[in-house]
C-alpha cells in the first residue's frame, strides 16, 4: 500500500507539471525571457516518471506497442526539420519531450485515479479561463489593463486587436484558438465526472459551453458536437432506437441555439465569423492550401519537411490549418502513412476499449481521439503542443488500461 501511495504521489506531480507547463509556459517566459525553466520542469517530470519505473523494476513487453506507436509518429518530425534548420530547438524539443515522456508514462502504474487528478487539473483551469473570458467580455478596459500586460511583449498587440476588432477572446492565454481549445478540455472532464444527480455538473457544462459560443471559434464548436454525436453512436452500437434519440437531441438543440442567438450575449459571435467572412467560409483557409500545394510541386512533387510550411512564410503561419494536408506536404506519403496511420490504429484502439468497457475513460479518451482527429481537418493539433501532449497522454492510459485487461482476457 506504501509503494502505490508513492507511486501515486510521484505521477500525480509529475502530471502536475506537465499540465503547468501546457499552461503557463508563456507566462513563464514573460517573466524570465527564457523557456530554460519551462524545459526543467519538463524533465523533472520525467525524473519522477524514471522513478517509478525503476522502483517497480520492469517493463512489460505488451506495452511496448504505444512505444512503437509514438516511435512512428515521431520519425518524419525529423525529415528536413526547420526547427533545426533555423536553430529553434525550443519547438522541436517540447515536441520531443511530449512523445518521450508519454512513452515513459505508458510504462508507469498509473491508474484511473491518475486520471482523474488530471481532469480535475484541466476543468480548474478551464473553469479560470473562462472567468477571464467573461471578465474581458463584461468590462474590456479591466480585461486589458490587468491582463494583457501579463503577457510577453510580442504577443500583447495581435491579442488586443483579435480582441478590439474579431471579438477573439482569449481568456488566460495568448490565442482564443488555445481558449477554447482548454475550454473544450473542461467539457471532457465533466463529462468524466459527471452525475445524474449532481446540478453542479450540468452547470459547468453549461458554462463552458456558453463560453465556448462566446469565443466564437466554429471548429472546436463544431468538432465537439461531431465528436459527442459519434461517440454517442459507438456506444449505443448505432440502432434505430439511437438513431431517434440522436434526431430529438439534434432538434432541441437547434431551438435552443435560435433561442440563444438572440438571449445570451456574444453567442452570436459564432454566427458572424461565417457571415462577415467576405464569402470565403474557410476564413482564409483555402489561400493556405494553395500556398502548401504550391511548395509542394515547386519542390518537385517531394516533400518539403517538418514545419517548412511555416518557415516558408517567414513563420507568419502556424500551420496550413489542415494537418492532414500539411503532413503530406511536408513529409511525403511515407510519413502520411506513419503519422496518420497511427492515429487511425490509435483510434480503433479507444474504440475496441469502448466497446469492451463502456467504463467514463474510455469515453473521454475515444471523444478526445475523435476531436483531435476532426480538428485536425482545419486547425493545427499535430503541431501545437497543449494539443499533441493531452493526446499523447490520454492514449498512454487507454493503452495502460487495455494492458490491465489483457492480463486477464484478450481484449484486441
Amino acid at each position: 500500500m506504501e509503494n502505490k501511495t508513492i507511486d501515486n504521489f510521484f505521477i500525480n506531480f509529475s502530471l502536475l507539471l506537465i499540465t503547468f507547463i501546457m499552461i503557463a509556459r508563456t507566462y513563464i517566459f514573460r517573466f524570465t525571457n527564457s523557456n530554460t525553466l519551462s524545459l526543467a520542469f519538463l524533465l523533472l517530470a520525467i525524473l519522477f516518471l524514471f522513478l517509478v519505473i525503476i522502483k517497480n523494476k520492469k517493463m512489460n513487453r505488451q506495452k511496448f506497442l504505444f512505444l512503437i506507436l509514438c516511435i512512428f509518429i515521431l520519425l518524419p518530425f525529423f525529415y528536413k526539420n526547420a526547427y533545426f534548420q533555423d536553430k529553434k530547438y525550443i519547438g522541436a524539443l517540447y515536441y520531443i519531450f511530449a512523445i518521450f515522456y508519454s512513452i515513459l508514462f505508458s510504462f508507469s502504474s498509473a491508474t484511473k485515479k491518475n486520471f482523474e487528478f488530471l481532469l480535475k487539473l484541466l476543468i480548474l483551469f478551464s473553469f479560470i479561463t473562462s472567468f477571464v473570458t467573461w471578465i474581458s467580455f463584461i468590462n474590456p478596459n479591466f480585461y486589458i489593463a490587468k491582463f494583457i500586460p501579463l503577457l510577453p511583449v510580442e504577443y500583447r498587440n495581435s491579442v488586443i486587436k483579435m480582441f478590439l476588432y474579431h471579438n477573439a477572446y482569449a481568456g488566460l492565454t495568448d490565442n482564443y484558438s488555445r481558449n477554447a481549445f482548454f475550454v473544450v478540455l473542461g467539457v471532457f472532464g465533466e463529462m468524466y465526472f459527471f452525475r445524474k444527480e449532481q446540478k453542479r455538473n450540468i452547470v459547468y457544462i453549461l458554462f463552458f459551453l456558453l463560453t465556448l459560443f462566446l469565443i466564437g471559434k466554429r471548429g472546436h464548436l463544431l468538432f465537439l458536437i461531431l465528436s459527442f454525436i459519434i461517440l454517442y453512436f459507438v456506444y449505443n452500437n448505432v440502432g434505430i432506437k439511437s438513431i431517434l434519440k440522436f434526431s430529438i437531441i439534434i432538434v432541441l438543440s437547434a431551438l435552443f441555439l435560435l433561442l440563444s442567438i438572440n438571449n445570451i450575449p456574444g453567442i452570436s459571435n459564432v454566427i458572424d465569423r461565417t457571415e462577415n467572412s467576405n464569402g470565403d467560409i474557410s476564413t482564409g483557409r483555402f489561400e493556405l492550401y494553395e500556398k502548401a500545394i504550391y511548395f509542394y510541386k515547386n519542390n518537385g512533387d517531394k516533400p518539403i519537411g517538418w514545419n517548412q510550411f511555416s518557415k516558408k512564410t517567414n513563420y507568419t503561419f502556424v500551420g496550413v490549418h489542415n494537418d492532414y494536408l500539411q503532413i503530406f506536404v511536408e513529409t511525403g506519403i511515407f510519413g502520411f502513412f506513419l503519422i496518420v496511420g497511427s492515429n487511425i490504429y490509435i483510434l480503433k484502439k479507444a474504440i475496441l476499449y469502448l466497446k469492451r468497457t463502456k467504463n467514463k475513460l474510455s469515453c473521454v479518451v475515444l471523444i478526445y481521439n475523435l476531436f483531435f482527429l476532426l480538428y485536425s481537418l482545419t486547425g493545427t493539433p499535430h503541431y501545437g503542443f497543449e494539443n499533441y501532449m493531452i493526446y499523447f497522454i490520454f492514449n498512454a492510459f487507454l493503452f495502460i488500461e487495455i494492458y490491465k485487461i489483457n492480463q486477464n482476457r484478450r481484449l484486441l
